[in-house]
């Protein structure tokens, strides 16, 4: 069970708006910034006249406690389906590319430590935005999916941005759209249809180059580890999480039911080893991961303070250990916590889970002298980083009590 030393609420705020989607920007100078953004419906105009709101508020956050933040900026906007930060740097400082309730795409900077919009193109007529994701090749290239179930690749760079390829990629609504962090050329789709898809956009897509009918309901949550080569994370109204090899998609390496409906995932982003779910009727969970096991994760903590729909979640700042943690004596000069060993790990096989218990499976491999040392070094730096940064700030906001929470969780 979590502690109150574990789990530990550090901000709570009124978004004023239904707020759906945070995201924190992790550019270098940049990491103490983070966006909540909303999605409000407006009751007091008719149903044929009703307009879909929104903002997106930019935070700062004292990056060496958490215990400051600060609401820097206010960007209204039509209302806010997903945002992503650049995964580099446009024209010299952090970009945040915004799925539109009104068809389009926007893109805004910050300057001067305010949100400044920056781009604004349509992806089509009568159609809502509703996710999107930053090509890792192509700095200025955006793919987004949208409510009649179509995929657009857009390009951001000049006078010139906007559609460049479109196509149907579900029968029902798109919901959301990821890019592989490993191989640039591959995305990832999910539909209301319940059908995870991939598509190479180095070709005409006009057929997908895998679809997986394995999840019950509609498919709403993708993403690529960027830290562990080859897995892929997937969620669902089916209140299942899946994790997969992207080389062998006809069967997930693990499969764990957490209920209220995934709507978000979101690796740890140092290590990959956590995975972040946001679920709906059912909280926050954050995902042991270190081991895959084909019956399941376990849950390492449940935050549960929001009273609405569980939407947006994203992890923070890692803090360092502090010398006033009761635990700080027995941590040093132990051993981290348990990680992936590579030498033992090539996810292309799947081995059984043992007699009783399925928590520790792993799979079998081999490889060469040098993937041994870089693993070696890895885990080197790794055990550096567990022992210096014993703490995650994390932000969530659920829906109908417009709220947003800031959190530290202590591993």
């Amino acid at each position: 069970m979590m502690t109150s030393k574990q789990l530990q609420t550090l901000h709570s705020v009124d978004t004023g708006q239904t707020a759906d989607c945070v995201e924190w920007c992790h550019a270098e100078s940049y990491s103490h910034m983070f966006v909540c953004a909303t999605y409000q419906l407006q009751q007091e105009t008719s149903a044929e006249t009703r307009k879909r709101i929104g903002k997106i508020t930019l935070y700062h956050i004292d990056s060496a406690c958490g215990k400051s933040l600060e609401a820097q900026h206010v960007l209204a906007c039509s209302g806010v389906l997903d945002s992503k930060w650049s995964p580099a740097p446009l024209d010299g400082s952090p970009a945040l590319a915004c799925a539109l309730s009104s068809a389009e795409v926007m893109l805004a900077s910050v300057r001067d430590g305010r949100l400044v919009e920056t781009q604004r193109f349509p992806i089509g007529d009568d159609v809502i935005a509703l996710s999107l994701d930053w090509a890792p090749d192509t700095p200025s290239r955006v793919i987004v999916s949208d409510s009649r179930g179509r995929l657009s690749v857009c390009d951001t760079a000049g006078a010139g941005c906007g559609v460049t390829q479109q196509w149907q990629a579900h029968d029902f609504e798109a919901w959301i759209v990821a890019c592989d962090r490993w191989q640039p050329a591959l995305i990832y789709s999910g539909g209301d249809d319940c059908k995870l898809k991939g598509w190479d956009v180095r070709v005409t897509p006009a057929a997908p180059a895998f679809v997986s009918k394995h999840h019950t309901m509609g498919v709403c949550s993708i993403q690529s580890n960027k830290q562990r080569e080859h897995l892929l994370a997937t969620g669902s109204y089916d209140e299942n999480i899946l994790i997969w090899d992207r080389r062998n998609i006809k069967v997930a390496l693990s499969e764990t039911h957490i209920g209220g409906g995934i709507w978000q995932l979101k690796w740890e982003p140092l290590f990959g080893e956590h995975l972040l779910a946001a679920c709906m009727h059912n909280g926050f969970h954050i995902l042991d991961c270190t081991r895959l096991a084909e019956c399941g994760q376990p849950v390492l903590a449940s935050y549960l303070q929001h009273e609405s729909l569980a939407y947006g979640a994203d992890w923070g700042i890692a803090l360092p250990a502090s010398r006033d943690d009761d635990d700080d004596q027995s941590r040093a000069g132990t051993s981290p916590p348990a990680e992936v060993d590579s030498s033992e790990e090539d996810r292309s096989g799947r081995s059984e889970c043992p007699a009783g218990s399925c928590s520790n499976r792993t799979h079998s491999g081999t490889r060469t002298a040098s993937a041994a040392a870089a693993a070696a070094a890895s885990a080197t730096a790794r055990c550096a980083l567990v022992n210096d940064f014993s703490k995650y700030v994390i932000a969530s906001c659920s829906f109908y009590d417009h709220s947003l929470h800031v959190w530290q969780w202590q591993w």
